[in-house]
């Protein structure tokens, strides 16, 4: 007998009816040993750090049953999945099936169910991966002497939480500073002057053009510090009524005409993260709820691996996703050469995938075993995959600029061309923003004009503005946030969102975070002792570059520990 682990028992029926009968499948449900629930569970010192394990209680009939299982097979393939926390458990798995089956033990991974895929893996075992197994043993210590050391010092403070997080602290942090941004922001009002313009007095040769500049500084809506000498506000309606009143007496002189062809290329297809903030905005759900309908998918075969940082797409898929597209689009859709994304950071796991469809043959219409929600996460997968290798959307712009005095006015137009990729997402706007707000809509195209030839004013006009604060988080742009700044790992998101939440640090409210009085305390009483430590943005970015160092071989995990519990010690004390 063969026997195959998987962590899901989700995954079970589907992975055998790939395999011979001789094989035997089985799940350790996620993890069979953790850090004891009430103590530390570490010891640091100077020699080295030992996380002690235990079997977890409520694991007891699993661990029983996959012993038994080892002990009748001839060989054991341990098929977790493959990030760190799944080569933790595929060693966690090992060690308790005992050194006797050790010989018989052989680490597989995969990135989607399908029987190529697991045969494939079956056909080319490995061992398990020490360096991946010590970075995940690393953010567990790193993570556990957080909440238990620091935790005390907010038990003893009114109001101020009950748990302190590694991340999650930071997270908040995030939340309460732009609370503080909104509350402190004073609304100014500034104004925006435009002039309608022809050059023979009739309505086909009109357009509207904006002041963009005066004196030579920028018009903004609020100066940036340090740049009070290149940028301008219109303050005040007697301000723009005296502009007005000399533009209106001079000359209307174009000074340049821009025109030329732009291409728009597909958005990358999902990662996890992007795949979070994409179904925030489209679909209205929460990072959790997004997580567990794709682990649904993944194990039902309709996509690959959903815990992923790097956008890589396979040469297999990608051949066949060009056919896709080259049997049921025009052949101008198809573009030359396919287009390559890389991760943006140099932190990402390039030998992931991105999230994509196992078969993209399977469009959203053909898969009818799927739930509405699952059918709906896929239809967005599926979309955005197919989309990223379609040809760019091809706009025709022109811009005009016109002099008048002291004031440069711009007028642009865009037309589409080619709609490329837009064919089959319907817009042009990047679905995971947090607003999906279509820059690229069209502009009415503008009329012929000649360098140095005067133009005709028909019409200006001064609109009041107002100054808005700094939109509050959502989800997704909470999300985004700790991506840019290097806080967390994909796989650590849903989970962030969720805890911060659950401990009461902030609400939700019409889909928008917002700080309560306990989260507020909590920041303020961190900060002030770790505002230069792991409470501190850079801080923690750079803990996420150690720990993928140390998954890289490159850094010793139990000299992290050391180092980061002597500093955080120094602080306690």
């Amino acid at each position: 007998m063969k026997l195959l682990i998987v962590e899901s028992p989700g995954k079970i029926k589907k992975i055998k009816s790939f395999l011979d009968p001789d094989w035997q499948v089985s799940a350790s449900i996620g993890h069979i040993r953790d850090l004891p629930a009430k103590e530390l569970g570490i010891s640091i010192s100077s020699d080295g750090v030992k996380l002690n394990y235990i079997n977890s209680p409520d694991k007891q009939s699993t661990i029983k049953n996959l012993q038994s299982l080892a002990s009748k097979a001839d060989e054991i393939y341990l098929a977790m999945d493959m990030d760190r926390e799944g080569e933790a458990i595929a060693w966690h798995v090992g060690l308790i099936l005992g050194e006797k089956n050790w010989p018989k033990i052989k680490r597989i991974a995969f990135t989607e169910i399908t029987k190529t895929a697991i045969i494939k893996a079956i056909k080319s075992p490995r061992r398990v991966d020490a360096n991946l197994v010590n970075a995940q043993q690393a953010r567990r210590a790193l993570d556990r002497l957080v909440g238990f050391k620091v935790s005390p010092i907010l038990w003893a403070a009114k109001n101020a939480g009950t748990s302190a997080g590694r991340v999650q602290s930071v997270a908040v942090r995030l939340v309460v500073e732009r609370e503080k941004e909104i509350r402190d922001f004073k609304v100014q009002t500034f104004y925006r002057i435009k002039a309608f313009l022809n050059t023979d007095h009739s309505k086909e040769n009109s357009f509207w053009a904006e002041l963009i500049n005066l004196d030579g500084k920028t018009l903004v809506s609020s100066i940036e510090e340090g740049k009070e000498n290149k940028q301008i506000i219109i303050s005040t309606k007697k301000q723009a009524d005296d502009l007005i009143a000399e533009f209106e007496k001079g000359d209307w002189l174009v000074i340049s005409q821009k025109k030329e062809k732009q291409n728009k290329n597909p958005f990358p297809p999902f990662i996890t993260s992007t795949l979070q903030q994409a179904a925030s905005v489209r679909l209205k759900w929460n990072a959790q709820k997004t997580m567990k309908i794709a682990q649904q998918l993944y194990e039902n075969s309709a996509i690959t691996y959903m815990r992923t940082d790097s956008p890589t797409i396979s040469d297999e898929a990608l051949k066949a996703v060009r056919e896709f597209i080259e049997q049921n689009f025009e052949s101008n859709y198809l573009p030359a050469k396919p287009h390559i994304f890389k991760a943006k950071g140099g932190n990402a796991q390039e030998a992931h995938e991105c999230i994509r469809p196992t078969n993209v043959k399977n469009t959203p219409t053909v898969l009818k075993s799927l739930s509405k929600e699952e059918l709906e996460l896929y239809k967005l997968i599926w979309t955005q995959f197919v989309a990223c290798q379609m040809s760019a959307a091809v706009y025709n712009t022109n811009t005009i600029e016109i002099k008048n005095g002291k004031g440069l006015f711009r007028a642009a137009g865009r037309q589409i061309v080619f709609d490329g990729w837009t064919k089959l997402t319907g817009s042009a706007a990047e679905t995971h923003k947090d607003k999906e707000e279509n820059t690229e809509e069209e502009m009415p195209l503008l009329p012929e004009v000649k360098e140095n030839s005067l133009l005709n004013l028909s019409e200006i006009k001064a609109s009041p503005h107002k100054t808005k604060p700094p939109s509050r988080y959502t989800e997704a742009t909470l999300i985004r946030t700790l991506e840019k700044y290097g806080i967390g790992r994909p796989s650590t998101y849903a989970s962030i969102m969720a805890n911060i939440q659950k401990r009461g640090y902030l609400k939700e409210d019409k889909r928008k975070f917002i700080a309560e009085p306990i989260g507020e305390a909590l920041v303020e009483i961190l900060f002030k002792k770790f505002g230069n430590s792991w409470m501190d943005y850079k801080f923690t970015s750079h803990l996420e570059e150690n720990l993928d160092e140390v998954a890289e071989g490159k850094l010793n995990w139990q000299k992290l520990i050391i180092d980061f519990n002597k500093e955080l010690q120094k602080l306690l004390n």
